[in-house]
């Protein structure tokens, strides 16, 4: 038996699948883009217009996580690591969340060595892949 829930348009009782959110009735319904001034309008099951599609040059070039070797076992590694170093070790104030490579596994890096890896707040490590990025296209 299939899991379903009620479709997501405000007083709608039709039920739909897991993994669908509007019934055939208000799939069709249209919306603003949500891009901040834009009129062109979009189907419900859309969040934006083809003008205004968020833009992810970086994961266009690249291999999916797991062909890159973000498997079960990093999704493991990195929990622990982070449970062991809990705090951002560049600004040594907020928690940390991300497992961050000293070296790049692109430049030879281990990805599972515990001296290759180092935990950061959100912050610091977008900070280091601007930083990483800047000299990359200098």
């Amino acid at each position: 038996m299939s899991v379903k829930h009620f479709c997501a348009r405000a007083g709608c009782s039709n039920l739909v699948s897991k993994g669908q959110r509007f019934c055939p009735e208000h799939s069709q319904l249209k919306v603003y883009c949500a891009h901040v001034g834009c009129t062109e309008q979009v189907s419900v099951t859309e969040r934006y217009c083809e003008k205004h599609q968020p833009k992810r040059l970086a994961d266009k070039h690249r291999e999916n996580a797991n062909k890159r070797g973000y498997s079960s076992r990093w999704n493991r590694i990195s929990r622990l690591f982070l449970i062991a170093n809990p705090v951002c070790s560049k600004c040594r104030k907020a928690p940390a969340v991300l497992v961050h490579h000293i070296k790049p596994i692109s430049e030879g890096g281990e990805i599972y060595d515990p001296q290759n890896l180092t935990g950061l707040c959100a912050s610091c490590h977008a900070k280091i892949h601007a930083e990483i990025s800047t000299r990359k296209h200098s």
